[in-house]
């Protein structure tokens, strides 16, 4: 038999039936992935035995024919997934029927419901590390870590302003030549750090308390405990790749994530000139649950057009229509999205997933007040306690350029949004893209400027700049976060820790002004030497050049009479060496 029957258990009292109020696909839908799951939501979540009875669902294909599946039934969320053992094939119709004793219940207002959506013509593979170049303009190269005697500490933060700022960590993840994930103090100096082989995207504490940061190859969110031991990753279902820009963990252990979905589109019936083999990028919204099953999922296709976009070029070949950039569960349990090409922040049904509101861009439902210019291509929309949004208002395409962090008050019954606070750097920042703003517990708001030479800027409410900092140019984080965290390792993890217990620990503090402590471990006793370098690779200063017993052994460096700069130290013992970089700044 090719199809899996799932029960439902009726009480032979039960008059009502079970409306249908969501699926996924939407009836109708074009461009469904093969690989696509079937979410069907109900007005209630009706009983369940886990024994053969009657009522089971069928899902056939025009070209594949009927498929059998797995099914798991959310009865929190009222859902039923049909996880289908093979692929649909492509440039097909699906229908999903209801039958046997189920169909007495399942209805859409009055009647019967079945519903039906078609497959794509084929999917497209989509690295999402791509789409990151293409926002930012720049060819970004991802290292690979393949030497491991090799390991530098992240780039240094430069902190030019430290007028008591909120207490908290900060969690940044730059990237140039070399990716990290970081967590800094307010003076800039590292309390924990990792080097990744690709960028560490979104770095950040999430509400459960625990750390989050994209990684590449596969792409997925992962997870970490205040020990920093991976505990779980995150990634989209239904055949999508995870984007990078955002990862929400909701209290009940599910996740929202986003995915780009690349579908050629024949847009010369679209707009004039435009292409027929394009390909244009849509948006996929997905919440999923500790198993990754997709317990509810918006696509842009079923909801928003293509001539939605701002300013994308829609006669290009490659179309980026609406580039969503931020996800956040509303103060309703709904979710709010960020859309930087259609200069958009929309708001989502989480039960039905239609629309309940668009604010900004070309279907703007609000009227504005006190802010004439409006924001465009933003980042980072922010529900507040006091019911306000925030957002990072980027600010492109206006004349003249300059990038903002802004708070609206939102009226939603008489769609009203009023500007009531906004802060401008003296001089203006113009970051074309990346950037937040987080507003902290002591009413201060915690700014990355994105693309700007990768400054941040905490300010007062009255805008009184209280901390700022920068990466030199060439460094760039997409966020940058400020948050509690008291879990400070005693220990800097190793920068080599390869032959057996031979190692060599990172130097701390770092950078450091002027004494340092290096510290390392030999497999057995033999001459040690640890030999400080110039980054010219001149010899500077021996620290150690003799007898060393195994074990455990820390130096400690003084560089009262060295230069400020970069500094590269060497420890070889016997047939063994290991290198670190630190930076001594005055």
């Amino acid at each position: 038999m090719k199809y899996l029957l799932f029960i439902f258990y009726f009480s032979a009292a039960l008059t009502y039936s079970y409306e249908v109020i969501y699926t996924d696909p939407v009836k109708g839908a074009a461009m469904v992935r093969t690989e696509n799951s079937i979410t069907i939501g109900f007005s209630h979540a009706p009983a369940v035995k886990t024994y053969d009875l009657e009522g089971y669902i069928i899902v056939s294909g025009s070209i594949s024919g009927r498929h059998n599946g797995r099914i798991v039934f959310k009865e929190d969320n009222k859902k039923i997934i049909f996880l289908p053992y093979e692929p649909f094939s492509y440039n097909e119709k699906v229908t999903v029927k209801f039958s046997g004793e189920l169909s007495k219940y399942v209805t859409k207002g009055s009647k019967l419901y079945d519903f039906s959506f078609f497959t794509s013509s084929k999917n497209i593979v989509y690295d999402p590390l791509k789409g990151l170049e293409r926002e930012t303009g720049k060819s970004i190269q991802y290292p690979v870590i393949q030497d491991p005697v090799m390991f530098f500490p992240p780039p240094v933060l430069n902190v030019t302003i430290n007028n008591s700022p909120a207490e908290g960590s900060l969690f940044f993840g730059p990237f140039s030549a070399s990716s990290y994930i970081t967590i800094l103090n307010n003076n800039g100096s590292s309390n924990w750090f990792q080097q990744r082989s690709t960028v560490g995207f979104d770095f950040k504490k999430q509400k459960n308390g625990n750390l989050t940061f994209f990684a590449d190859n596969p792409p997925r969110f992962i997870e970490m405990n205040s020990s920093y031991d991976t505990i779980h990753t995150y990634k989209c279902g239904n055949g999508y790749a995870t984007d990078v820009h955002e990862l929400q963990i909701l209290s009940n252990g599910n996740a929202f994530l986003m995915a780009y979905d690349p579908q050629p589109v024949d847009m010369s019936q679209i707009v004039p000139g435009g292409r027929s083999d394009a390909t244009v990028i849509g948006l996929i919204i997905q919440e999923i649950d500790q198993n990754n099953n997709v317990l509810f999922q918006w696509r842009s296709w079923d909801h928003m057009q293509i001539t939605d976009a701002t300013r994308e070029d829609l006669t290009d070949s490659l179309i980026d229509y609406i580039h969503g950039n931020a996800i956040e569960l509303d103060y309703d349990n709904n979710i709010l999205i960020s859309s930087r090409h259609i200069d958009e922040i929309t708001k989502i049904n989480r039960s039905t997933g239609n629309i309940i509101w668009r604010l900004g861009g070309k279907n703007n439902m609000f009227t504005m007040y006190n802010d004439t210019i409006r924001f465009s291509h933003q980042h980072d929309i922010r529900r507040l306690a006091n019911g306000n949004i925030t957002l990072f208002d980027n600010g492109n395409f206006r004349f003249p350029e300059y990038s903002r962090a802004v708070e609206y008050s939102l009226d939603e019954t008489n769609f009203t949004a009023t500007l009531v606070w906004q802060f401008q750097r003296e001089p203006q920042v113009v970051s074309s893209w990346g950037g937040n703003a987080q507003r902290l517990e002591n009413g201060n708001t915690f700014i990355s400027w994105g693309g700007a030479s990768n400054t941040v800027t905490e300010v007062k409410p009255d805008g009184t700049i209280v901390f700022e900092a920068s990466y030199i140019p060439g460094i760039y984080t997409y966020r940058g976060f400020k948050s509690s965290w008291p879990h400070v390792p005693t220990a800097i993890e190793p920068v080599n820790n390869s032959a057996g217990t031979f190692s060599l620990m990172q130097n701390y503090p770092n950078p450091f002004n002027p004494v340092t402590k290096i510290s390392f471990n030999l497999e057995k006793a033999g001459n040690t030497s640890l030999i400080l370098y110039n980054i010219t690779g001149e010899e500077v200063k021996t620290y150690s050049n003799g007898y060393l017993g195994m074990g455990f052994h820390t130096l400690t460096v003084n560089g009262s009479e060295l230069a400020s700069g970069v500094y590269i130290y060497k420890l070889v013992s016997g047939s063994n060496s290991a290198v670190g970089k630190m930076v001594l700044i005055k």
